[in-house]
C-alpha cells in the first residue's frame, strides 16, 4: 500500500479498488445511496452511542476514503472526482430534504449527518477535479474546507446527539410535535442546542458557514476553469449546495 498508485494492479484493478472504496467507505459514512442503515440506527441507539457514531465512526470512513484517494491512489482519476462530486451533492440535498420531513429529533439529526457527509464529499471531489485542471491552489482550499467541515461536524453533531439525549431523559420523548417550551425549562441545554443547530445550518461566524462557503467557492472556480461538461456539473452541484444551505436553515 505504500507504493503510489498501487503499481502492478493495472488500470482495471485500480478502478476496481477505487469503486470498492467508494461503496465501502461511502456505506460506513452514510453517503447516499448507501445510507439506509444510518437513519435507522440512530433513533434506536442511546444518545452517547449516536454521538460516537456520528462524531467519530463516520469520520473514520471519510479518513479511509481520503487516504485512498489523496495518498495511495494520488493523483486520483477524473472519473473518481466526478463520482464523489455527484454522490456528495445528492447526499447533501436529499439528506436535508429528508431531515425536514422528520418528527423524531434523533432521526432528523441522522439525516442531517448524511447532508454534512455530502458536503464533505463534494469538497473532496472538487479538490480532485481542480487538481486535474491545474488549479492546485483551489484544490488545496477545497480539500482544507472538506477537512474543516469534517472536524466541525464531528464536534457539533456529537454535541447535538448528547443534547438530544438530555431532552429525551427530561421530557421522556424526542417527538418534535410533542415538545415545546424547553428553552425556558432547560436554558443551558437549549442555548447549546441553538449554537449547534446554527453551526449545522451554516449560519455566519460558525464553522458550518465557513466550510460550506469554501465548498461552493471551489465549485464556482471549477465551473469557470474546467472543460464544458465538468463545468456544467460543477454549476449544478453549486446550485444544489446553495439550496441545501437554505433548507438547512429552515430545518
Amino acid at each position: 500500500l505504500s507504493t503510489p498508485g498501487f503499481t502492478g494492479l493495472g488500470a482495471g484493478g485500480e478502478a476496481a479498488v477505487i469503486a470498492c472504496a467508494i461503496v465501502g467507505f461511502g456505506t460506513k459514512a452514510g453517503l447516499m445511496p448507501f445510507h439506509s442503515w444510518l437513519p435507522r440506527a440512530h433513533p434506536l441507539a442511546p444518545a452517547f452511542l449516536s454521538a460516537l457514531m456520528s462524531g467519530a465512526m463516520v469520520k473514520v470512513a471519510l479518513y479511509g476514503l481520503i487516504r485512498l484517494m489523496f495518498d495511495w491512489m494520488a493523483p486520483a482519476p477524473v472519473w473518481a472526482g466526478l463520482v464523489l462530486l455527484s454522490l456528495g451533492a445528492l447526499s447533501a440535498l436529499a439528506g436535508i430534504v429528508y431531515a425536514l420531513l422528520q418528527r423524531d429529533l434523533k432521526r432528523l439529526l441522522a439525516f442531517s449527518s448524511i447532508e454534512n457527509v455530502g458536503i464533505i464529499v463534494v469538497g473532496l471531489g472538487a479538490a480532485i477535479l481542480l487538481a486535474d485542471a491545474g488549479g492546485e491552489g483551489g484544490a488545496a482550499i477545497a480539500f482544507a474546507g472538506a477537512l474543516l467541515h469534517a472536524l466541525g461536524q464531528a464536534a457539533t453533531k456529537g454535541m447535538l446527539f448528547l443534547l438530544a439525549g438530555a431532552v429525551e431523559r427530561a421530557a421522556g420523548s424526542v417527538d418534535l410535535d410533542g415538545l415545546g417550551g424547553l428553552l425556558r425549562l432547560m436554558p443551558w441545554t437549549g442555548a447549546s442546542f441553538l449554537v449547534g443547530a446554527g453551526a449545522m445550518a451554516g449560519l455566519a461566524v460558525l464553522v458550518g458557514f465557513a466550510a460550506e462557503w469554501v465548498a461552493i467557492r471551489a465549485l464556482i472556480e471549477l465551473a469557470v476553469t474546467a472543460v464544458a461538461w465538468i463545468a456544467i456539473l460543477a454549476a449544478v452541484c453549486a446550485a444544489a449546495l446553495a439550496a441545501t444551505a437554505a433548507l438547512a436553515a429552515i430545518c
